[in-house]
């Protein structure tokens, strides 16, 4: 078991975008050589202070008006959360981290660029292949950010907490875990491919991988039940040609029985890809381009790849 700590922090070497496409894909969520689907590239961050993915202001809230942070929430915190991955480098979160100085444009504050990226239709901001933002959501953000990025109240309630599964401890959410069989249950979070080659044993799969409900679960763990179930969590590949291959997680294969969080295919594809995990209107988006579909053995526990794939943050999670 990995400690706390290293479960948690990631070296700006490990939050390379490498990520296998989600299960094997966090998650964003999320990968293996297409590891992580938060599309982990070069940056920095700040880690959490609080831990455990608690993140506010001191307890009064993030200080945005609410229409503002159901944007921020939806299009842009899998990447710009409290701990900010997949080539993000500032967090998203509070009104202080918005109105904070761009260091990229010292002339400008965090909300003015991003304004600027979710207008660029060169290098857009939420990048593909996540969805853009609706036209009411641009107009929203647009007149919030020309108004002069007021204060709002949202959050006030709950603290300001604001969910962040890669900067979770590790734990197995769901309590159980896969002991035998083979099917399509089997071996949840451990790499798929390394056995299902064609030159091996089982089916011969072409993507694999788990998606989880937390960025550090152990090997073997099932996905989870009632509210961080993944049943229904969709990851959505795009490779070099544009074809779209979409993977749905099932609820379980008889009454009763967890979502291992597995998901497989053995559809061709056009290398390299990148991919998205979909769930509940919100997504987690790996941007860098991949090459291999083990995702798995670049989303291990503590993100450790386990071939020459740059490292992951960790599984493949839930945009929570």
């Amino acid at each position: 078991m990995i400690s706390n700590r290293t479960a948690r922090l990631v070296s700006p070497v490990a939050l390379r975008l490498a990520t296998c496409l989600a299960t094997c894909l966090a998650l964003p969520l999320t990968l293996a050589a297409g590891c992580d689907v938060n599309g982990l590239g070069p940056g920095f961050y700040t880690p959490d202070a609080a831990g455990g993915g608690v993140v506010g202001d001191g307890g009064g809230g993030t200080g945005l008006p609410c229409d503002i942070d159901q944007i921020l929430e939806t299009s842009c915190r899998s990447c710009h959360g409290s701990t900010p991955s997949g080539g993000a480098t500032n967090a998203m979160v509070t009104l202080a981290n918005l109105t904070a100085t761009s260091y990229r444009d010292p002339k400008s504050n965090y909300a003015q660029r991003a304004l600027a990226r979710m207008q660029d239709s060169v290098t857009p901001m939420p990048p593909l292949p996540a969805s853009p933002l609706s036209a009411a959501d641009l107009a929203a953000f647009t007149a919030w950010v020309n108004a002069g990025t007021p204060t709002g109240s949202c959050g006030a309630g709950d603290g300001g907490v604001t969910r962040d599964p890669l900067n979770a401890d590790p734990i197995c959410t769901s309590g159980q875990s896969w002991t035998r069989g083979d099917n399509d249950n089997m071996r949840p979070g451990e790499a798929c491919i390394a056995c299902h080659a064609s030159s091996r044993e089982g089916p011969s799969y072409t993507f694999a991988g788990t998606v989880f409900p937390t960025g550090h679960e152990p090997d073997d763990c099932y996905a989870a039940t009632g509210s961080g179930s993944v049943a229904g969590a969709q990851i959505v590949i795009i490779d070099a040609a544009k074809k779209t291959i979409t993977l749905t997680i099932s609820a379980g294969s008889r009454s009763g029985f967890l979502p291992s969080g597995n998901f497989h295919s053995t559809s061709s594809f056009t290398p390299p890809y990148t991919a998205k995990v979909v769930w509940n209107g919100k997504e987690r988006v790996m941007t860098t381009p991949q090459t291999s579909g083990d995702c798995n053995g670049c989303h291990s526990q503590d993100g450790t790849s386990i071939d020459s794939s740059p490292n992951a943050p960790g599984r493949v999670t839930l945009p929570l």
